[in-house]
């Protein structure tokens, strides 16, 4: 991937230009904090707000499967209305324009769904229903998605050795002989279970999976509904991989456990693939962090989870030595 903009005014600048293009003259802008790409709240003469949202960086995936989300689930309840959206070009960055819903993320609102635990109950609910209605969409192949809904992978295994392959690299770089030692042993970990569930791995079906379900990618509106604000992230995956990806951030709290009564009953080895999927998801940030130095690894933990990624990652690895009959 590559840089895009040297600094948040180039981003502005170029946003300000894609909304005059799209939507006339911006009479108003303001920056949305953001830690991935460029976000502006801008209002058209008429005083109606919108998101336009840069990014940041570009690949050969950037922005397919937002502009496919949006366009398959466009009138569902859960996603904005988008009302453009480009995956850029060599000489033109990636861009998107969405309404813009004022409100607050799950991530802002933790406390108030401690305190309400009917609300926490029926937002996470609302979380599982977006996810039943994003995997319901059909998918070819497996692993990262072009524009065609097609993934890069034949068979879910092969997509996930290519993974594990570059988590093993990952955790290789680490410095820390210490930290390396203990991603190491989560790392064997995943390749027994890969190894003696392969084939009810194989047998997985293909579905258009959300991947970044972390507390900030959902915000609450004043109606108190549930939207989802990062489509950016999908892949062609086992359904399973969603709750897996909750896991990874809402483990040993309230949110995972009511995920798990609205999702409903999963079968023992079903059970053991969310467990998998979600020690790979805290795998997979804490080599992440580990390696580019952007917190304390010792005391990391996922946002608005109280639980260091070290003990959680420990309690998925010693869950699945515990159930290792697959």
């Amino acid at each position: 991937m590559t840089l895009r903009f040297s600094s948040i005014h180039d981003a502005h600048a170029y946003a300000e230009g894609v909304f005059r293009s799209k939507l006339g003259q911006p009479q108003r802008a303001s920056v949305i904090p953001n830690s991935r790409n460029f976000l502006f709240r801008m209002e058209d003469c008429q005083g109606r707000a919108y998101v336009v949202k840069v990014y940041a960086q570009t690949s050969e995936f950037i922005g397919n499967c937002e502009q496919v989300a949006y366009m398959r689930l466009k009138g569902n309840r859960f996603v904005r209305n988008c009302l453009g959206i480009d995956r850029g070009q060599v000489d033109a960055p990636a861009w998107a324009i969405m309404e813009y819903i004022p409100g607050v993320t799950l991530l802002d609102a933790i406390d108030r769904l401690h305190a309400n635990c009917e609300l926490e109950r029926r937002i996470v609910a609302e979380i599982v229903r977006f996810i039943r209605d994003c995997v319901a969409i059909n998918v070819q192949g497996y692993g990262n998605i072009n524009a065609q809904l097609r993934g890069q992978h034949a068979t879910w295994p092969d997509f996930l050795d290519h993974h594990l392959d570059h988590l093993d690299q990952s955790v290789r770089k680490i410095e820390s002989a210490a930290v390396c030692a203990k991603m190491q042993r989560g790392f064997e970990c995943l390749q027994r279970f890969r190894l003696g569930a392969a084939d009810f791995l194989h047998a997985r079906l293909p579905a258009f999976v959300p991947v970044d379900l972390n507390m900030s990618n959902f915000l609450i509106d004043a109606d108190e509904r549930l939207i989802a604000l990062d489509l950016e992230n999908f892949l062609a995956a086992d359904p399973l991989l969603a709750l897996g990806e909750w896991a990874g951030h809402t483990f040993g709290t309230s949110r995972y456990g009511a995920f798990l009564h609205a999702w409903g009953m999963l079968e023992n080895l079903e059970q053991a693939c969310v467990r998998f999927y979600a020690l790979l998801c805290n795998m997979d940030v804490l080599t992440y962090i580990a390696n580019n130095h952007v917190a304390s690894v010792d005391h990391a933990c996922p946002w608005g989870n109280p639980h260091r990624f070290f003990d959680l990652i420990e309690q998925h690895i010693e869950w699945l030595e515990a159930h290792d009959k697959y």
